[in-house]
């Protein structure tokens, strides 16, 4: 028989993940981690709507940066993903928090270069 097919001991009990052990996952922060991500997702997909219906009325442009936009966020959502289960370290939090500060700022500056006509 192999080892997996023998049930743990441990079985039924919560293991916490690295993520819960470094940086103390209570439900407060969780509800705070989930709330940014919601804010984020939301003001990524407003842009790329406006961004959509712009490209279609104006350029194409717009929507080559609309679907930049959006392969940029899949990427920080895995990124987020991993970190959350524990498979990456804790120095790649301060990286995590520079590509989606690096969105949201694409993101501004693409709707004021649509509003100003750049």
């Amino acid at each position: 028989m192999s080892v997996n097919s023998y049930k743990s001991l441990e079985e039924g009990i919560y293991h916490r993940t690295f993520y819960d052990k470094v940086f103390c996952n209570t439900k407060v922060d969780r509800f705070i981690d989930s709330t940014v991500v919601l804010i984020s997702f939301l003001f990524v997909s407003g842009t790329f709507v406006y961004l959509i219906i712009e490209g279609i009325k104006q350029r194409i442009l717009y929507l080559f940066i609309a679907i930049c936009i959006i392969a940029y966020m899949y990427c920080e959502i895995k990124l987020i993903r991993y970190y959350r289960k524990g498979e990456l370290e804790p120095k790649f939090k301060k990286l995590i928090l520079g590509i989606g500060m690096a969105i949201i700022i694409q993101c501004g500056i693409s709707i004021l270069a649509i509003r100003f006509k750049f």
